[in-house]
């Protein structure tokens, strides 16, 4: 009997012992300890206190400028912030080190005008920004790769002023506007499929955009190097507008094979180097105004053949070196006027012949100011070139 009480008292023992090592094992979760209110350009006293009172979340806004901050470290413990991150205006910040911790911001994020910020590296857990990202006129940061960990950004992005930007690249959907302004160079967004407005200016090369099948509208404005768009490979679908104005490299629409339909305007307007719309073989629809006007190397429109319904205007007008109206054989109804003027070279317009011998055009018709001038009769007698 004693014996058994014995081995009894060794198994409970053991079962305690067992206990109390996985007790000891086991990781404290951290505590959370939450700043009730918004920091405002703060002294570097409260500053100092925020960062030894180890505050881990703010229900409130931070808005920093301030003289003689270089870093962010005074928020190395915060990881939420219940408004928005505001960095603006700091002369002497260097870097956002300190961040590192930060995983989300329910409000907006904004680094502005810190003229010696040298990068945003410490941005690099971010996940969640709830309404805006913005990120511009911090001329010092040459080339960044950065934000990669970003899941969802609730409203719109802005980026500009960069030699070199790289990042965004977990990103599946947008809710608001996306814009690049002064990037030499971009890469990003390859999971992105689909997003309200893509608008670049002044962005000389686009990489990225692996995944993108569908976007409200998209704009490509006043580059100087860009020569290619095979970035958008697997685009379908632009809901709205579709713009290229003032690209000064690009010469064709290489790269747009599997885009579909434009449920807007189609704007293609003074692109100095831009000969032909070879790349749109699978467009059948353009949902308002095909606009193609001030483009001077453009000698024909070969690569619309697949455009069947243009719902608005067709426009042609000021193309110097256009010779003929080939590619819009296979159109097959204008929903309101067609305006084909002031292109000095253009003496063939046996390309919408069928179109006028259906009587497909909604509206008026206007040929003047080229090199031949036909009357619509003439254009469906066959007298359509000179």
């Amino acid at each position: 009997m004693k014996n058994l009480t014995f081995i009894l008292v060794l198994i409970f023992g053991g079962i305690l012992i067992l206990s109390s090592c996985k007790k000891d094992n086991s990781t404290p979760e951290t505590q959370e300890i939450i700043y009730e209110g918004s920091l405002i350009n703060p002294s570097p006293q409260k500053l100092q206190i925020f960062k030894e009172e180890g505050y881990t979340e703010i229900n409130g806004n931070i808005e920093i400028n301030v003289d003689g901050l270089t870093d962010m470290t005074h928020f190395s413990n915060l990881t939420s912030i219940n408004g928005n991150l505001i960095v603006k205006n700091n002369n002497n910040l260097i870097t956002l080190s300190g961040l590192d911790n930060l995983k989300f911001i329910e409000g907006k994020l904004t680094i502005k005008d810190n003229n010696n910020l040298t990068s945003i590296e410490g941005l690099s857990n971010l996940e969640h920004i709830g309404i805006d990202l913005l990120i511009e006129g911090n001329h010092n940061i040459s080339s960044e790769e950065n934000l990669n960990s970003i899941i969802s950004i609730g409203g719109n992005i802005r980026i500009s002023d960069f030699f070199t930007y790289k990042g965004l690249s977990k990103i599946q959907s947008s809710s608001g506007a996306i814009q690049f302004l002064d990037i030499e160079y971009f890469s990003g967004l390859n999971n992105l499929t689909v997003t309200q407005t893509l608008r670049f200016y002044r962005v000389e090369s686009i990489e990225g955009f692996d995944s993108l099948q569908t976007t409200g509208s998209l704009g490509i404005y006043e580059t100087d190097s860009l020569s290619s768009l095979t970035c958008f490979s697997n685009l379908q679908s632009i809901k709205g507008n579709f713009s290229l104005n003032g690209n000064y490299n690009l010469s064709t629409l290489n790269g747009l094979t599997n885009l579909q339909s434009i449920g807007d305007a189609f704007i293609i307007t003074q692109n100095y180097y831009f000969s032909s719309l070879i790349g749109l073989s699978s467009l059948q629809i353009i949902g308002s105004d095909f606009h193609i006007s001030y483009n001077p190397s453009l000698l024909s429109l070969e690569g619309s053949n697949s455009i069947k319904s243009i719902t608005g205007k067709l426009i042609i007008s000021g193309n110097y070196s256009l010779l003929t109206l080939d590619g819009l054989t296979n159109l097959q109804s204008i929903g309101e006027s067609m305006h084909i003027v002031n292109n000095k070279h253009l003496s063939d317009l046996c390309g919408v012949r069928d179109l006028l011998s259906t009587n497909s055009v909604g509206e008026a018709i206007k040929i003047e100011r080229n090199l031949f001038n036909p009357t619509p009769e003439d254009i469906i007698a066959g007298n359509c070139s000179q």
